[in-house]
């Protein structure tokens, strides 16, 4: 499993430029191997209804486990590298 990272970033104030804002961000990689649906339609920036359509296309195969459905984050890779552009 992935360990989360933190970074403390400072952000300028636009209207007083001697005070910054300071912000921790922990960042958690994501390494499940079975996303949901709109998991994985997030991950590759496509919408909900598009993940459906290149479902229903046979572009990208489901897992169902009980009622649910899955998606191997390694199909998401071969249909990524097997894009054209």
């Amino acid at each position: 499993m992935s360990v989360p990272t933190t970074v403390r970033v400072a952000i300028p104030s636009p209207r007083q430029p001697r005070i910054e804002h300071v912000l921790d961000v922990t960042v958690t990689p994501d390494d499940r191997l079975l996303l949901s649906i709109p998991e994985a339609a997030h991950r590759i920036g496509v919408s909900r209804s598009q993940m459906y359509n290149l479902i229903a296309a046979d572009q990208i195969p489901v897992v169902h486990i009980g009622r649910s459905a899955k998606i191997r984050a390694e199909a998401l890779v071969a249909f990524a590298n097997g894009l054209r552009g």
